[in-house]
C-alpha cells in the first residue's frame, strides 16, 4: 500500500524558513518554493573513497535477499550510472524579436531561436556572466540573426545566432546609472544603439563609435528603446515623454495624459511606430508616424498591463485573464485568451506580418491568430522543479512550484517524450503512484485530492477535503482497487473505478497519522497513544506513548507493517506491531527534521542538522543497527535507498563558502550533490555534482532510474546502460 500524508504537524529543518525544502516522508510540506536557483546544471562526477566512518552502536545490518533488476543501481554498477536522457529547454523569459520564419527569445543564460511556424526549437546560443555582476542588458536584431549582451562593467559581446558563436567583444565604459541605460541592435545587427547618458550609434563588429545621436535629459527617470534601434523614449520626472529619432529627425515631446502614484511604464512597437504609456488605471497609445499634436488612443480595459502592438491590434498581458487582444480602432477586446491556470503570459510578440501573436509562459510557447484569438500552435514545456518517478522508473511526473502551474507533465524516461499533461484544479503540492504504477494521486492547493489512471490519464476520483479540523491521509489499497482517506474520526474508502464508498468511524480523532503499510493498515497517534488500524476499522495494535509527541518528533509505520519507529529526545524507539512491545531504543545524533523509509522497510533514514552540516542516521529496525553519515557543510534534503541494501544516495545543497549569514531560502544555495555511500563502511562511492540547486530528485522504487531537475527547466534521467 502506498500512502500520502498531509498534516499540520510538519517537522522543519534548521534554519527554519518556509522557502527551505522540508520533506518528512510520508508527511508533505505544502509550502510552495518560490525562490529561483542557478542557471547551469552540468551533472559532473566526483569519485572518492574517503568519508567519515559510520558510528555503529549495535549489531551490523544483515540484508534480506531480494531479486534485483539487472539494470538496478548497485555498488558494483555505480560506475556505469550515466545520463541516458537530458532535456534542456529553460522557460522563455522574453520574446525579443520575430522575423517571417523565426522567433528570437531570451532564456536563462541563452538566446534561443524558434520556428515561427510550429514553434520548434531551432538553436540555442549560451552565454556566461561575470560572477559578481547580476545586472545586464540584452538585445536582438529584428532578423533574429544577432544577439548582444552588456554588463554593468561595460563589457559588451555580440553573438552570431546562426553559428551559436561569439563574434566580437569590447568595452563601452562602466554603466553608472542602470535606469538610464540600455542597448538595441539595428535590424541586420550591424549597428548597436547604446544609451548610457549619451545616445551613441556603435559599429557592432568593431565597437567604434559612429555618431552621437543625443543626450538624455538630466531628469529622465525611465527609458524605452524600439526593438530595431530606430527610436528612444525618455520619461522625465515632470510627466513628459521625449521621443528621439535616431535618424536625426527632430525629437517629439508628449505629455502623459493622466496622473499616477507610480511612474508610468513605457512600451514601443518593434519598429518604433507606436508608443504606449501605462499607469495603474490608464493606458495611452500614440502613433509616432502621425503629427505630434495628435491625441492618444485611450484603452481603459488594458490599464496597468504590459502591452505589445502592431498598429492595428493591442495585446495586453493580464493576470488572471491571460492574453487579451484588442482592436485599436474600436478599442474593444477581440478575445480573452485564457492561458494555463496559474501560468499567465510572461512575454508576447506580434509576428512580422501582424497576423499572429506569440506568447510565452513558463509552461511553453503559444501562437494565436490575431483576428480571431484562436490558438494556432503550442508547445509543452517540462517544468522540473518537482519530480516523482513511477515504481519501475518508466515515467517521470514533472511539475513547477515556481510557476504555480495547475498541472503535471508525464514524461517517458526512455526517450523524453511527453506522454500527456494532467490538468489539476490547483497547483499540485504532492504526488504519489500506487504500488504497481496504475494510478497517480495528486494533492493540490485548496485541499483537493485527485486520482488519475495512468493508462489514459483519466481523472477517476476527485475529493474536496474539509478545510479545518482534519488530517488527510491517502492510501492505495494493496490490490489497487480502492483508495482511503481520513477526515476527522472517519476512514472513508472509495472504489477507484465504480466510485462506491464506505466509511468506518474510529474510536477517537487522531492528532497525527504515521503512514500506511502493505497490509492496508494505518498508524494513528492521539494524546493517549498510538494505534495501528486496518481500513475496515479493526485495531491491530495499541502502543503506549511515554510522553506526548512534540512538533518535530517523528512517528512512522514501516512499509511492511512490522514496526513503528518514533523519535523523542534524541532517541529512536522501535516497536513490534505484532506484540505491541518496545524492542529497543537507539540514540540518534540530534533531532530529525526529515525521514525516509527503505521501500522494503530495511532501513529508516533520519536526517538531522549538525554544527557544520547534516547527519544521516540509518536505523535497522530488525536488530537495532545504526550507521551515521556526516555530510560536512551541506544541507541534506533526502536519503534515497537503492536496490543494493548497502548503498544509500544522499541529496545535499551547498552554499558559497565565503557566505557567513545563515541561509534563509534556496537562493542561498548554489550547488547540489548526490552522493552514494556504502552504509556498512561509510565510504563515499560516487558523487554527481550540479552547478545549480536541484529541487527535483527522485529514485524509482525498483532502484533502476534516477531523475534530477531544477527551476532552469532541465530534466535529466540517470540509469545503468550497458
Amino acid at each position: 500500500m502506498m500512502s500520502l500524508l498531509v498534516s499540520s504537524a510538519c517537522a522543519r529543518p534548521t534554519p527554519q524558513s518556509s522557502l527551505l525544502p522540508t520533506r518528512v516522508v510520508p508527511t508533505v510540506d505544502a509550502a510552495a518554493l518560490t525562490a529561483q536557483a542557478g542557471d547551469r546544471q552540468n551533472g559532473t562526477d566526483t569519485n572518492s573513497q574517503s568519508a567519515p566512518a559510520p558510528t555503529a552502536t549495535s549489531p551490523a545490518f544483515a540484508a534480506t535477499p531480494r531479486p534485483i533488476p539487472a539494470n538496478a543501481i548497485t555498488k558494483s554498477s555505480l560506475a556505469d550510472l550515466k545520463q541516458t536522457y537530458r532535456r534542456d529547454e529553460p522557460p522563455v523569459r522574453h520574446i525579443i524579436s520575430a522575423a517571417a520564419d523565426r522567433i528570437l527569445a531570451l532564456q536563462s543564460r541563452s538566446f534561443a531561436v524558434y520556428s515561427a511556424t510550429d514553434l520548434r526549437l531551432l538553436g540555442v546560443t549560451t552565454y556566461t556572466l561575470s560572477s559578481n555582476e547580476g545586472t545586464y542588458w540584452y538585445a536582438g536584431s529584428s532578423d533574429t540573426r544577432r544577439g548582444a549582451i552588456m554588463q554593468a562593467d561595460g563589457s559588451l559581446r555580440v553573438f552570431d545566432l546562426e553559428s551559436g558563436k561569439q563574434v566580437t567583444s569590447y568595452s563601452v565604459g562602466a554603466i553608472t546609472n542602470p535606469l538610464k541605460s540600455d542597448i538595441a541592435l539595428s535590424p541586420d545587427g550591424s549597428e548597436l544603439l547604446l544609451v548610457a547618458g549619451q545616445i551613441n550609434r556603435i559599429d557592432a563588429k568593431s565597437g567604434a563609435k559612429i555618431a552621437t545621436v543625443g543626450v538624455l535629459p538630466e531628469n529622465t527617470i525611465r527609458i524605452q528603446l524600439a526593438e530595431d534601434a530606430s527610436r528612444l523614449a525618455a520619461l522625465t520626472d515632470d510627466n513628459t515623454i521625449i521621443v528621439i529619432n535616431v535618424s536625426k529627425q527632430p525629437s517629439v515631446t508628449f505629455s502623459v495624459p493622466f496622473t499616477s502614484v507610480n511612474p508610468p511604464t513605457l512600451q514601443m512597437a518593434p519598429d518604433g511606430s507606436w508608443m504606449s504609456v501605462a499607469s495603474d488605471a490608464d493606458l495611452a497609445i500614440w502613433n509616432l508616424s502621425a503629427p505630434a499634436s495628435q491625441k492618444p488612443v485611450i484603452v481603459e480595459e488594458a490599464a496597468g498591463s504590459e502591452v505589445v502592438f502592431d498598429g492595428r491590434t493591442l495585446a495586453a498581458l493580464t493576470d488572471p485573464q491571460g492574453l487579451v487582444l484588442y482592436d485599436l480602432t474600436t478599442r474593444k477586446p477581440i478575445r480573452v485568451q485564457e492561458m494555463d491556470r496559474g501560468a499567465q503570459p510572461l512575454t508576447a510578440h506580434f509576428a512580422a506580418d501582424g497576423r499572429s501573436i506569440f506568447a510565452a509562459t513558463i509552461t511553453g510557447l503559444s501562437k494565436f491568430d490575431t483576428s480571431t484569438g484562436n490558438l494556432v500552435a503550442s508547445t509543452n514545456r517540462i517544468a522540473t522543479d518537482r519530480l516523482a518517478l513511477s515504481p519501475n522508473g518508466g515515467l517521470a511526473v514533472a511539475r513547477s512550484q515556481l510557476a504555480q502551474f495547475a498541472g503535471l507533465d508525464l514524461v517517458d524516461t526512455h526517450n523524453g517524450e511527453i506522454k500527456g499533461r494532467i490538468k489539476t484544479v490547483a497547483p499540485p503540492v504532492a504526488t504519489i503512484f500506487s504500488a504497481a504504477g496504475t494510478y497517480l494521486a495528486v494533492f493540490s492547493r485548496g485541499r483537493v485530492l485527485q486520482v488519475f489512471r495512468i493508462a489514459d490519464f483519466k481523472l477517476v476520483q476527485q475529493i474536496e477535503l474539509a478545510r479545518a479540523g482534519t488530517s488527510a491521509l491517502l492510501c492505495f489499497s494493496n490490490d489497487e482497487g480502492e483508495f482511503s482517506y481520513i477526515e476527522n474520526d472517519q476512514v472513508l474508502s472509495v472504489n477507484l473505478e465504480s466510485g462506491a464508498r464506505r466509511s468506518v468511524t474510529l474510536a477517537g480523532k487522531p492528532d497525527r497519522l504515521g503512514g500506511c503499510d502493505s497490509q492496508d493498515r494505518t498508524l494513528f497517534i492521539d494524546s493517549k497513544g498510538m494505534s495501528v488500524v486496518s481500513r475496515r476499522g479493526e485495531v491491530v495494535a495499541e502502543l503506549p506513548l511515554v510522553a506526548p509527541l512534540k512538533g518535530d518528533d517523528v512517528a512512522l509505520l514501516s512499509p511492511d507493517g512490522r514496526y513503528v519507529v518514533i523519535t523523542q529526545a534524541g532517541e529512536a524507539q522501535v516497536w513490534d506491531v505484532s506484540t505491541s512491545k518496545r524492542l529497543f531504543g537507539i540514540r540518534t545524533s540530534g533531532r530529525p527534521y526529515a525521514s525516509e523509509w527503505h521501500p522494503l522497510a530495511r532501513r529508516l533514514a533520519l536526517i538531522e542538522t549538525s554544527e557544520n552540516g547534516s547527519i544521516v542516521d540509518l536505523v535497522d529496525p530488525a536488530n537495532g543497527g545504526l550507521s551515521s553519515i556526516l555530510v560536512a557543510d551541506g544541507f541534506v534534503t533526502r536519503a534515497l535507498f537503492t536496490a543494493d541494501p548497502d548503498v544509500v544516495a544522499v541529496v545535499s545543497y551547498y552554499r558559497d563558502p565565503r557566505t557567513t549569514t545563515p541561509p534563509q531560502s534556496l537562493l542561498d544555495y548554489q550547488q547540489t550533490k548526490i552522493s552514494f555511500y556504502a552504509i556498512s563502511s561509510g565510504n563515499l562511492l560516487r558523487s554527481l555534482n550540479f552547478d545549480s540547486v536541484q529541487t527535483g530528485v527522485d529514485l524509482s522504487t525498483d532502484g533502476t532510474t534516477l531523475a534530477t531537475g531544477g527551476p532552469d527547466g532541465v530534466l535529466t534521467i540517470w540509469s545503468i546502460s550497458k
